[in-house]
């Protein structure tokens, strides 16, 4: 099988893996925010107690769940770091209770941090190369989550300080995505 099959392959996959999630934890966000307009007591109890389960996450993962931003990732491309199944899912899930309970936790680095672990799980299941797989991880899920594909390219691209070569492939499974 082509790499480029397999990259446009990880694209789909990704793609819908993504719009799942995030149309999740839309839905989830909009269901808090009706109960937070409802009732003024829960309004002050949902966020508390969505910090303490990303706290108690936070603990029982060493600290792992938080995710170190861009260190992270550089961490994760140079070898350093290898996240596992318990690490990822404790990320996705802290992000989701940060989000739904009306919290700042952000989008934008969670959906490229999201997209590492996506490209990194995706190496354990095909014969891609590292860097270019979580590249493509993060561009694709950036651009599924945003719709802006053309941008999420570049700006990963530019984050990750790296060459122009693989950009017209990166593109296009930008937009399959």
């Amino acid at each position: 099988v082509s790499t480029t099959f397999q990259y446009g392959l990880i694209s789909i996959i990704t793609g819908i893996l993504t719009c799942l999630l995030f149309n999740v934890m839309f839905k989830a966000y909009s269901t808090v925010k009706n109960i937070h307009k409802n009732n003024r007591l829960l309004f002050n109890i949902i966020p508390i107690m969505a910090g303490l389960c990303v706290a108690l996450i936070i603990n029982k993962t060493d600290y792992v769940s938080v995710g170190q931003g861009k260190q992270g990732v550089d961490d994760m491309l140079s070898g350093k770091y290898v996240y596992t199944v318990k690490n990822t899912i404790s990320h996705i899930v802290n992000i989701f209770l940060t989000f739904i309970s009306g919290s700042s936790g952000g989008l934008i680095i969670p959906s490229i941090s999201i997209g590492s672990y996506f490209g990194f799980f995706f190496i354990k299941i095909t014969s891609l190369p590292l860097l270019p797989t979580i590249i493509f991880g993060m561009t694709t899920v950036f651009s599924a989550f945003f719709g802006y594909p053309l941008a999420s390219a570049c700006i990963i691209m530019n984050i990750l300080n790296q060459k122009v070569d693989s950009l017209p492939l990166l593109i296009i499974c930008a937009y399959i995505s």
